[in-house]
């Protein structure tokens, strides 16, 4: 059961990490 959530929610969380990974890259490179 909560294999089964997990592997439903990793994704959503995943993106939610690369759009906060992206926003500090490019807040680093305006910053530079």
């Amino acid at each position: 059961m909560l294999g089964s959530y997990l592997y439903e929610h990793v994704p959503t969380l995943w993106e939610l990490e690369l759009d906060r990974a992206q926003a500090m890259i490019l807040h680093r490179i305006l910053d530079g």
